[in-house]
């Protein structure tokens, strides 16, 4: 039993339940630092007026970047802990619809890598965003359509050697049957009441219909949709509204980090730069005070971890495996995938042995080439000392992963000591 109820699981799991998008989970995010602080939105387009408080700034909808001020202290280093709000998937082509065999269905476009095959014979809701005209303006809605179609597999009579291993043809193959009735397209403009005409655009994702689900005879492992990374957009909003305000820590949520993060609102944007800078313009700092506050501030970048896989041995070094149940992981790559240095590592392994937190340290096989993450565009793109973390985790990009609770708690408590305490 979890002792402090704000570590419960039951939280986590309301964020991934109610997060199938990047809108939904920013929506999400920005609902619990008003209830919690209060905190007043500020708008990149418009002239900042900051004291002593909490704030915040999307982009686009889906990244955001929160912050707490101390005016008395506006010379101390900034604190700041960043993920990505993306996930794999398969995006809705609203305009390539079909209907063949006497069953409506439409394409897709794959976004970033996820795992096809995982796909297959799910429950499919479609989640996002639809702008429409409304009395001569542009209105929006956010959408979340649960069990609305499938993507079928081909019988094994039709397809013997699927066991051996099939490619699947991402056009012609993954096609979503939704009606023998009406298209997608029909079926949500009536949900939203939209007439035909007044349509303009979407932004819409498929996603599984089911839930997050606790499971194990000891209940110890979470599985779950979007794992990577509301696992670490969860870790972060829940250190820092549950942590006092006495530093001045920012929390930022970049979308776009499955497909290169190169966008405007991806963290290899000028996004958390111009932010931080319009933070020391709007108190008063110099150019030059501005630069000494970065060169001292620092940022953890959270992200999933490889967990050791019991049937695929072969992929980890021994020495250094991320073993689910074992700890928060620092991943280090000496290409650099991962943003973490020494000097990092150091400050990072004292502030969680301080604290009695369980680490672990990831370095992949010499001949297993890693991932990467936004720690290293981040570090490159502030000037920010950074170091990346996650949580370990069982079959990264599925529709379906699998976390570790008490991993992720200590990931919590982490990122909590580091908001209260620095580095």
């Amino acid at each position: 039993m979890v002792q402090d109820k704000t570590l419960e699981p039951k939280f986590f799991q309301s964020l991934l339940d109610n997060s199938p998008t990047p809108y939904h989970l920013v929506n999400y995010i920005e609902e619990k630092l008003i209830n919690y602080f209060n905190a007043q939105q500020l708008k990149l387009d418009e002239k900042w007026k900051i004291e002593t408080g909490s704030y915040y700034i999307k982009k686009e909808g889906t990244s955001l970047i929160a912050f707490n001020i101390d005016i008395e202290k506006k010379d101390e280093p900034f604190l700041i802990a960043t993920a990505h709000t993306d996930s794999p998937g398969l995006k809705l082509k609203i305009n390539a619809t079909n209907k063949t065999g006497g069953v409506f269905y439409n394409h897709i476009e794959v976004y970033g890598g996820p795992i096809i095959s995982t796909w297959i014979d799910r429950n499919l809701s479609l989640a996002g965003i639809v702008y429409f005209k409304k009395n001569e303006n542009i209105d929006s809605k956010l959408i979340n359509i649960e069990n609305i179609g499938i993507i079928p597999n081909l019988a094994i009579h039709l397809n013997r050697k699927i066991n051996e291993g099939f490619e699947y043809n991402t056009h012609d193959n993954l096609t979503v049957i939704n009606s023998t009735k009406k298209t997608i397209k029909d079926h949500i403009l009536e949900q939203l009441g939209i007439e035909y005409e007044n349509f303009l655009s979407c932004d819409l994702i498929f996603t599984d219909s089911q839930p997050s689900k606790i499971i194990g005879t000891e209940k110890e492992f979470l599985t779950s949709k979007n794992l990577d990374n509301k696992s670490g957009c969860h870790a972060i909003m829940n250190s820092y509204v549950h942590t006092s305000n006495n530093k001045n820590k920012i929390a930022v949520f970049f979308d776009n980090e499955e497909v290169g993060s190169l966008t405007s609102r991806g963290a290899d944007s000028n996004f958390l730069s111009e932010v931080l800078e319009r933070i020391d313009l709007a108190l008063n700092l110099t150019k030059e005070e501005h630069l000494i506050k970065i060169n001292k501030s620092f940022n953890i970048s959270v992200d999933s971890v490889h967990g050791i896989h019991p049937g695929y041995i072969s992929k980890h070094d021994p020495n250094y495996q991320a073993t689910l149940s074992k700890g928060l992981v620092v991943k280090n790559s000496a290409n650099f995938k991962y943003a973490t240095t020494s000097a990092g590592f150091a400050k990072l392994k004292n502030l969680a042995i301080k604290n009695n937190i369980k680490m672990q340290e990831i370095i992949m096989k010499a001949n297993v080439p890693s991932g990467t993450t936004i720690g290293p565009i981040s570090n490159a793109r502030t000037g920010i000392e950074t170091i990346d973390i996650g949580t370990p985790m069982w079959a990264m990009h599925s529709l379906c992963e699998t976390v570790s609770i008490a991993d992720h708690i200590e990931a919590i408590k982490l990122l909590r000591a580091f908001f209260e305490k620095g580095i």
